[in-house]
């Protein structure tokens, strides 16, 4: 994670075991992300997150996924 004031970036990497339902062409997929995070204030911040998945061609096919998630964080 890179801090700077209000605002922090993260890069992230996972690895896990899916159900073969999830047709990505293997049941073991990596899955990376970049965020950005801002806090507005104490109790509020946004976060955007761009993020990929695939098998990393361990299976026969490898049609991967793309991700943006936008998420609004209320501190309590």
């Amino acid at each position: 994670v890179y801090k700077y004031n209000d605002f922090s970036v993260r890069v992230a990497f996972h690895a896990g075991i899916v159900d073969e339902s999830e047709n990505l062409g293997d049941t073991i997929e990596f899955y990376s992300s970049l965020s950005g995070l801002y806090n507005f204030s104490e109790s509020f911040s946004l976060e955007a997150e761009i993020g990929h998945i695939s098998n990393g061609g361990l299976g026969d096919t490898n049609p991967g996924s793309e991700s943006f998630v936008l998420s609004a964080h209320y501190h309590f």
